[in-house]
Protein backbone atom coordinates (compact mmCIF):
# COMPACT_ATOMS: atom_id res chain seq x y z
CA UNK A 1 0.00 0.00 0.00
CA UNK A 2 1.21 3.44 -0.63
CA UNK A 3 2.59 5.70 1.62
CA UNK A 4 0.25 9.48 2.48
CA UNK A 5 2.09 12.35 0.07
CA UNK A 6 1.75 15.83 1.16
CA UNK A 7 2.41 17.71 -2.17
CA UNK A 8 4.03 21.17 -1.89
CA UNK A 9 5.38 23.90 -4.24
CA UNK A 10 9.46 24.78 -4.47
CA UNK A 11 11.07 27.98 -5.28
CA UNK A 12 14.06 25.49 -7.11
CA UNK A 13 14.64 25.19 -10.62
CA UNK A 14 14.09 21.55 -11.65
CA UNK A 15 13.80 20.20 -15.04
CA UNK A 16 13.03 16.63 -15.63
CA UNK A 17 14.57 17.31 -19.63
CA UNK A 18 18.38 17.64 -18.37
CA UNK A 19 18.95 15.42 -21.21
CA UNK A 20 18.40 18.34 -23.67
CA UNK A 21 21.20 20.53 -22.25
CA UNK A 22 24.21 17.95 -23.78
CA UNK A 23 22.61 18.31 -26.70
CA UNK A 24 22.79 21.65 -26.44
CA UNK A 25 26.15 21.21 -25.49
CA UNK A 26 27.63 19.33 -28.67
CA UNK A 27 25.60 22.15 -30.80
CA UNK A 28 27.54 24.92 -29.03
CA UNK A 29 31.17 22.64 -29.46
CA UNK A 30 30.23 22.04 -33.32
CA UNK A 31 29.34 26.17 -33.50
CA UNK A 32 25.64 25.43 -34.72
CA UNK A 33 24.07 28.10 -33.91
CA UNK A 34 27.10 30.38 -35.76
CA UNK A 35 26.74 27.96 -38.79
CA UNK A 36 23.06 28.99 -38.43
CA UNK A 37 23.58 32.36 -38.01
CA UNK A 38 25.92 32.17 -41.05
CA UNK A 39 24.53 30.40 -43.70
CA UNK A 40 20.58 30.95 -43.10
CA UNK A 41 19.30 33.92 -45.63
CA UNK A 42 15.77 34.65 -44.35
CA UNK A 43 14.49 37.83 -45.47
CA UNK A 44 14.06 40.15 -42.16
CA UNK A 45 11.35 42.92 -42.19
CA UNK A 46 9.70 43.97 -38.99
CA UNK A 47 11.24 41.07 -36.68
CA UNK A 48 14.71 42.74 -37.44
CA UNK A 49 15.52 42.05 -33.58
CA UNK A 50 15.13 38.48 -33.59
CA UNK A 51 17.61 36.38 -34.83
CA UNK A 52 16.13 33.35 -37.27
CA UNK A 53 18.98 30.43 -36.05
CA UNK A 54 17.67 31.24 -32.16
CA UNK A 55 14.35 30.05 -33.28
CA UNK A 56 15.65 27.28 -35.74
CA UNK A 57 17.77 26.26 -32.95
CA UNK A 58 14.83 26.47 -30.45
CA UNK A 59 12.78 24.25 -33.03
CA UNK A 60 15.50 21.89 -32.87
CA UNK A 61 15.71 20.88 -29.63
CA UNK A 62 11.56 20.78 -29.44
CA UNK A 63 12.02 17.73 -31.82
CA UNK A 64 14.87 16.45 -29.70
CA UNK A 65 12.15 16.63 -27.00
CA UNK A 66 9.53 14.91 -29.32
CA UNK A 67 7.37 17.64 -29.38
CA UNK A 68 5.11 17.54 -32.86
CA UNK A 69 3.64 21.10 -33.35
CA UNK A 70 4.18 24.36 -32.07
CA UNK A 71 1.38 23.60 -29.06
CA UNK A 72 3.89 20.95 -27.51
CA UNK A 73 6.50 23.32 -28.27
CA UNK A 74 5.22 26.34 -26.23
CA UNK A 75 5.22 24.10 -23.44
CA UNK A 76 8.42 22.90 -23.93
CA UNK A 77 9.61 26.88 -23.63
CA UNK A 78 7.71 26.57 -19.94
CA UNK A 79 10.60 24.46 -18.50
CA UNK A 80 11.94 26.72 -15.75
CA UNK A 81 16.05 25.74 -16.37
CA UNK A 82 15.98 25.11 -20.04
CA UNK A 83 14.21 28.44 -19.87
CA UNK A 84 17.15 29.98 -18.30
CA UNK A 85 20.48 28.20 -19.33
CA UNK A 86 18.85 28.39 -23.19
CA UNK A 87 17.97 31.96 -22.69
CA UNK A 88 14.00 31.49 -24.19
CA UNK A 89 13.33 34.61 -22.51
CA UNK A 90 14.26 36.62 -25.58
CA UNK A 91 11.77 34.29 -27.73
CA UNK A 92 8.54 35.89 -29.14
CA UNK A 93 5.18 34.44 -28.90
CA UNK A 94 4.84 31.26 -30.76
CA UNK A 95 2.77 33.21 -33.43
CA UNK A 96 5.48 35.28 -34.32
CA UNK A 97 7.34 32.67 -34.23
CA UNK A 98 5.16 30.31 -37.05
CA UNK A 99 5.27 33.98 -38.70
CA UNK A 100 8.74 33.93 -39.04
CA UNK A 101 9.04 29.83 -40.26
CA UNK A 102 6.34 30.72 -42.85
CA UNK A 103 9.50 33.03 -44.29
CA UNK A 104 11.19 29.91 -45.08
CA UNK A 105 11.61 28.74 -48.87
CA UNK A 106 13.26 26.27 -50.94
CA UNK A 107 16.62 27.49 -50.29
CA UNK A 108 16.31 27.64 -46.41
CA UNK A 109 15.90 24.00 -46.59
CA UNK A 110 19.10 23.91 -48.87
CA UNK A 111 21.38 26.01 -46.68
CA UNK A 112 20.09 23.83 -43.35
CA UNK A 113 21.52 21.11 -45.52
CA UNK A 114 24.75 22.36 -45.90
CA UNK A 115 24.91 23.78 -42.10
CA UNK A 116 24.76 19.32 -41.30
CA UNK A 117 27.34 18.82 -43.52
CA UNK A 118 29.65 21.25 -42.26
CA UNK A 119 28.95 19.64 -38.75
CA UNK A 120 29.12 16.78 -39.82
CA UNK A 121 32.92 16.93 -41.32
CA UNK A 122 33.87 18.95 -38.01
CA UNK A 123 32.53 16.03 -35.88
CA UNK A 124 34.10 13.51 -38.12
CA UNK A 125 37.71 15.17 -37.54
CA UNK A 126 37.07 14.56 -33.67
CA UNK A 127 35.64 11.38 -34.24
CA UNK A 128 34.45 9.53 -38.03
CA UNK A 129 34.02 6.43 -38.84
CA UNK A 130 37.63 3.83 -38.97
CA UNK A 131 36.61 1.07 -41.61
CA UNK A 132 34.39 0.79 -44.63
CA UNK A 133 31.68 3.01 -44.83
CA UNK A 134 27.95 1.41 -45.58
CA UNK A 135 25.01 3.85 -46.96
CA UNK A 136 21.34 2.67 -46.65
CA UNK A 137 18.63 4.51 -48.57
CA UNK A 138 14.84 4.13 -47.81
CA UNK A 139 11.74 5.30 -49.83
CA UNK A 140 8.54 6.33 -47.57
CA UNK A 141 5.76 6.81 -47.89
CA UNK A 142 3.55 9.43 -44.92
CA UNK A 143 -0.20 8.73 -46.46
CA UNK A 144 -1.60 11.27 -43.90
CA UNK A 145 1.07 13.97 -44.46
CA UNK A 146 0.57 13.64 -48.19
CA UNK A 147 4.54 13.05 -48.82
CA UNK A 148 7.23 10.81 -49.93
CA UNK A 149 10.75 10.82 -48.24
CA UNK A 150 14.19 9.82 -49.53
CA UNK A 151 16.52 9.27 -46.41
CA UNK A 152 19.55 8.02 -46.36
CA UNK A 153 21.94 6.66 -43.12
CA UNK A 154 25.55 5.81 -42.26
CA UNK A 155 24.89 2.42 -41.26
CA UNK A 156 27.97 2.70 -39.01
CA UNK A 157 27.18 6.14 -36.91
CA UNK A 158 23.25 5.73 -37.50
CA UNK A 159 23.57 9.23 -38.44
CA UNK A 160 21.46 10.95 -41.65
CA UNK A 161 23.67 11.60 -44.30
CA UNK A 162 20.61 12.89 -46.50
CA UNK A 163 16.70 13.31 -46.71
CA UNK A 164 14.53 14.76 -49.47
CA UNK A 165 10.87 15.72 -49.25
CA UNK A 166 8.79 14.44 -52.32
CA UNK A 167 4.55 15.44 -53.16
CA UNK A 168 3.46 11.79 -52.77
CA UNK A 169 1.24 12.46 -56.03
CA UNK A 170 4.21 13.21 -57.81
CA UNK A 171 6.26 9.99 -56.91
CA UNK A 172 9.90 9.76 -56.94
CA UNK A 173 10.82 8.48 -60.29
CA UNK A 174 14.74 6.41 -61.33
CA UNK A 175 15.82 9.67 -61.83
CA UNK A 176 15.32 11.57 -59.15
CA UNK A 177 15.82 8.66 -56.67
CA UNK A 178 19.73 8.34 -59.00
CA UNK A 179 20.02 12.20 -57.93
CA UNK A 180 19.64 11.83 -54.35
CA UNK A 181 21.79 9.01 -54.22
CA UNK A 182 24.70 10.99 -56.48
CA UNK A 183 23.88 13.96 -53.41
CA UNK A 184 24.32 11.79 -50.89
CA UNK A 185 27.36 10.52 -52.40
CA UNK A 186 28.96 13.82 -52.76
CA UNK A 187 28.70 14.66 -49.14
CA UNK A 188 31.57 11.83 -48.44
CA UNK A 189 35.02 12.14 -48.55
CA UNK A 190 36.55 11.48 -51.76
CA UNK A 191 39.09 8.88 -50.06
CA UNK A 192 35.12 7.30 -47.95
CA UNK A 193 33.12 6.60 -50.94
CA UNK A 194 31.04 3.72 -49.59
CA UNK A 195 31.34 -0.50 -49.85
CA UNK A 196 27.88 -0.64 -50.07
CA UNK A 197 24.83 0.43 -50.76
CA UNK A 198 21.03 -1.06 -49.18
CA UNK A 199 18.03 0.37 -50.15
CA UNK A 200 14.88 -0.98 -48.79
CA UNK A 201 12.46 -2.61 -51.69
CA UNK A 202 10.06 0.99 -52.24
CA UNK A 203 13.68 2.77 -53.05
CA UNK A 204 14.89 0.16 -55.30
CA UNK A 205 14.11 -0.78 -59.28
CA UNK A 206 15.25 -2.71 -62.10
CA UNK A 207 15.49 0.66 -64.01
CA UNK A 208 17.14 2.44 -61.60
CA UNK A 209 19.51 -0.57 -60.72
CA UNK A 210 20.57 -0.44 -64.58
CA UNK A 211 21.18 3.79 -64.37
CA UNK A 212 23.37 3.41 -61.39
CA UNK A 213 25.46 1.12 -63.08
CA UNK A 214 25.90 2.60 -66.68
CA UNK A 215 26.89 6.08 -63.97
CA UNK A 216 29.41 3.89 -62.38
CA UNK A 217 27.41 4.54 -59.37
CA UNK A 218 28.18 0.94 -58.42
CA UNK A 219 24.94 -1.60 -57.61
CA UNK A 220 22.20 -1.57 -55.32
CA UNK A 221 21.61 -4.09 -52.54
CA UNK A 222 18.17 -4.69 -51.74
CA UNK A 223 17.99 -4.99 -47.64
CA UNK A 224 14.90 -6.66 -46.37
CA UNK A 225 14.99 -5.87 -42.72
CA UNK A 226 16.13 -1.69 -41.79
CA UNK A 227 17.91 -0.81 -38.64
CA UNK A 228 16.15 -0.19 -35.82
CA UNK A 229 17.72 3.33 -35.37
CA UNK A 230 16.87 4.33 -38.85
CA UNK A 231 13.07 3.11 -38.76
CA UNK A 232 13.09 5.14 -35.29
CA UNK A 233 14.23 8.39 -37.29
CA UNK A 234 11.33 7.77 -39.82
CA UNK A 235 9.06 7.08 -37.19
CA UNK A 236 9.64 9.51 -34.41
CA UNK A 237 12.37 12.44 -35.71
CA UNK A 238 11.91 12.55 -39.49
CA UNK A 239 8.32 12.71 -39.77
CA UNK A 240 7.03 16.07 -41.64
CA UNK A 241 5.21 18.78 -39.69
CA UNK A 242 1.68 19.02 -40.94
CA UNK A 243 2.20 22.69 -42.36
CA UNK A 244 0.79 24.07 -45.50
CA UNK A 245 3.24 25.76 -47.06
CA UNK A 246 5.97 22.80 -49.21
CA UNK A 247 8.87 25.11 -48.50
CA UNK A 248 8.53 25.93 -44.86
CA UNK A 249 7.54 21.46 -44.53
CA UNK A 250 10.58 20.80 -46.72
CA UNK A 251 13.10 23.33 -44.28
CA UNK A 252 11.29 22.24 -40.70
CA UNK A 253 12.05 18.54 -42.17
CA UNK A 254 16.01 18.95 -42.68
CA UNK A 255 15.52 20.75 -39.32
CA UNK A 256 14.08 17.37 -37.77
CA UNK A 257 17.28 15.58 -39.45
CA UNK A 258 19.59 17.93 -37.66
CA UNK A 259 17.75 17.10 -34.69
CA UNK A 260 17.78 13.43 -35.14
CA UNK A 261 22.04 13.13 -36.38
CA UNK A 262 22.29 15.89 -32.80
CA UNK A 263 21.18 12.98 -30.80
CA UNK A 264 23.56 9.68 -33.12
CA UNK A 265 26.15 11.94 -32.63
CA UNK A 266 26.14 12.16 -29.22
CA UNK A 267 26.28 8.21 -28.66
CA UNK A 268 28.38 8.05 -30.84
CA UNK A 269 30.73 10.13 -28.81
CA UNK A 270 30.14 7.48 -25.35
CA UNK A 271 30.32 4.15 -26.66
CA UNK A 272 29.53 2.78 -30.13
CA UNK A 273 27.69 -0.41 -28.92
CA UNK A 274 24.85 1.68 -27.49
CA UNK A 275 23.84 1.70 -31.08
CA UNK A 276 22.36 -2.08 -30.21
CA UNK A 277 19.95 -0.88 -27.89
CA UNK A 278 16.36 -0.06 -28.06
CA UNK A 279 16.57 3.53 -29.79
CA UNK A 280 13.15 4.51 -28.12
CA UNK A 281 14.35 3.18 -24.96
CA UNK A 282 17.14 5.18 -25.21
CA UNK A 283 16.09 7.96 -25.99
CA UNK A 284 13.85 8.73 -22.95
CA UNK A 285 16.84 7.31 -20.82
CA UNK A 286 19.68 10.09 -22.04
CA UNK A 287 16.56 12.94 -22.51
CA UNK A 288 14.58 12.34 -18.85
CA UNK A 289 17.53 13.60 -16.32
CA UNK A 290 16.17 15.10 -13.44
CA UNK A 291 18.16 18.06 -12.07
CA UNK A 292 18.53 20.80 -9.90
CA UNK A 293 19.79 23.99 -11.22
CA UNK A 294 21.59 26.23 -8.63
CA UNK A 295 23.63 29.49 -9.55
CA UNK A 296 26.35 31.19 -7.68
CA UNK A 297 27.50 34.71 -8.94
CA UNK A 298 27.45 33.60 -12.72
CA UNK A 299 28.45 30.12 -12.25
CA UNK A 300 25.55 27.69 -12.92
CA UNK A 301 25.55 24.02 -11.59
CA UNK A 302 23.41 21.41 -13.22
CA UNK A 303 22.86 18.56 -9.44
CA UNK A 304 22.17 15.23 -11.01
CA UNK A 305 21.29 12.40 -8.84
CA UNK A 306 23.89 9.73 -7.89
CA UNK A 307 21.14 7.28 -7.47
CA UNK A 308 19.95 8.15 -10.78
CA UNK A 309 20.48 4.57 -13.03
CA UNK A 310 21.46 6.36 -15.97
CA UNK A 311 24.05 8.74 -14.09
CA UNK A 312 27.43 6.76 -15.58
CA UNK A 313 26.07 6.91 -18.94
CA UNK A 314 25.30 10.70 -18.14
CA UNK A 315 28.32 11.44 -17.40
CA UNK A 316 30.52 9.57 -20.27
CA UNK A 317 28.69 11.92 -22.77
CA UNK A 318 29.30 15.03 -19.96
CA UNK A 319 33.45 13.59 -19.97
CA UNK A 320 33.09 13.27 -23.89
CA UNK A 321 31.84 16.77 -24.42
CA UNK A 322 34.50 18.27 -22.61
CA UNK A 323 33.88 18.54 -19.01
CA UNK A 324 36.10 17.37 -16.35
CA UNK A 325 33.97 17.29 -13.43
CA UNK A 326 31.01 14.21 -13.64
CA UNK A 327 28.79 15.28 -10.83
CA UNK A 328 28.17 19.10 -12.18
CA UNK A 329 28.01 20.12 -15.43
CA UNK A 330 28.12 23.70 -16.38
CA UNK A 331 25.35 25.44 -18.94
CA UNK A 332 25.79 24.50 -22.68
CA UNK A 333 25.48 28.01 -23.84
CA UNK A 334 27.32 31.37 -22.11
Amino acid sequence: MMHNITIKKTSHHYTALAGLLTSGKLADSLGLTTLLRQRLSIKRGWYSRIYPEELLFFFILGVLAGTGNMKALDDLRQDPVLFRLFNWQKLPKMRTISTIFSRFTTLSGQELEAVQQVARKRLWACKGPSGPINLEMSLTETKAAGVQRLLCFVAETRECLGGRLIPAARDADGEERLAFIKTCLARLPKSRQPAAIRVNSAFFSDDLGTIMEKDGCGSLILTRRADPWFTWCENKMAMPWRINAWPVRSALFQGSLLAYNLFVWQIWLIKESYFRKDPEIFWNQLLHVPARLSTSGHQHTLHIPADHPFHERWAALAKALGEADDDHLPPPID
